[in-house]
C-alpha cells in the first residue's frame, strides 16, 4: 500500500514549515517552500507540475485565480487540466506572493517562474525555474526535520487523493490527478475497517 500522511503528520509538517518562516531573516525561501508543498498537498500537483508553473498561472488580474490551469506540455498525461484553489491553498499562495511582490522590485511578468530557483529575492534571481530534483530534496529535508521519514512529493500527492476520497467519487480524483486511466487512480484508494463501519452504520432498514 502506498504511504500517505496522517492528520497528525500533516500538522507536524505545517508547523515545521511555519516555524522556518518565523525564524528566517528573509522568509522568501520558506514562503516559497510552503506554497509548493501546499500545491501538492491541497491540489495534488506532481513535482514537475509545481516546478513548471509560471507566475501568471497563480496570479492574474491582480488576484489569485479561483482555479489554476496546467499546460498540457507540463502534464504527464499530455492533457491540460484545471484545478480549483482551496481556501487553504489560497492562503499559502497569498502569503508567498505578498512577500514576492513586496521585495522583488519588478513589474508582474507572467512568464517568470512562479517558484524561482535562486534563494535571492532580487529581480536578478527570479528568472530560473526550480528543478524537480531540488524540490524533492527540499521536501525530504523538511520531512526529516518534522519527524516524517522518507517524505516525498508523491506522498504529498497521494495524501491529497486519500483525504479527498471520502468527499467525492473516484472519477473526480482521476480528473484532478490527471490520470488517463481509472486503473491508475484506484491505487490511491484505501478501504479500512473504519471506512466499512461508517458505511454500514449509514444503512437504514428497508422502508424507513
Amino acid at each position: 500500500m502506498l504511504k500517505y500522511l496522517s492528520d497528525v503528520e500533516i500538522s507536524r509538517l505545517n508547523l515545521h514549515l511555519q516555524a522556518r518562516m518565523q525564524g528566517a531573516n528573509c522568509p522568501f525561501v520558506a514562503l516559497r517552500n510552503q506554497a509548493m508543498v501546499s500545491l501538492m498537498l491541497n491540489a495534488g500537483l506532481r513535482v514537475s507540475e509545481v516546478c513548471s508553473l509560471r507566475l501568471g498561472q497563480i496570479f492574474a488580474s491582480g488576484t489569485i485565480p479561483a482555479s489554476i490551469t496546467l499546460d498540457a506540455k507540463n502534464c504527464k498525461s499530455g492533457v491540460e487540466r484545471t484545478l480549483p484553489v482551496s481556501s487553504v491553498l489560497r492562503g499559502d499562495l497569498a502569503a508567498y506572493l505578498s512577500f514576492y511582490f513586496s521585495v522583488s522590485g519588478v513589474e508582474l511578468e507572467p512568464e517568470l517562474p512562479a517558484f524561482p530557483r535562486f534563494k535571492t529575492h532580487s529581480s536578478l534571481g527570479l528568472k530560473e525555474f526550480l528543478q524537480p530534483r531540488a524540490l524533492q530534496m527540499l521536501i525530504k529535508s523538511a520531512g526529516v526535520e518534522a519527524g516524517i521519514a522518507l517524505l516525498t512529493p508523491h506522498i504529498l500527492r497521494h495524501t491529497f487523493a486519500t483525504r479527498l476520497l471520502p468527499h467525492c467519487n473516484i472519477r473526480v480524483i482521476q480528473v484532478m490527478l490527471g490520470h488517463k486511466s481509472l486503473t491508475s487512480t484506484q491505487v490511491y484508494t484505501h478501504v479500512n475497517l473504519g471506512d466499512m463501519t461508517t458505511a454500514v452504520n449509514r444503512l437504514l432498514p428497508p422502508g424507513s
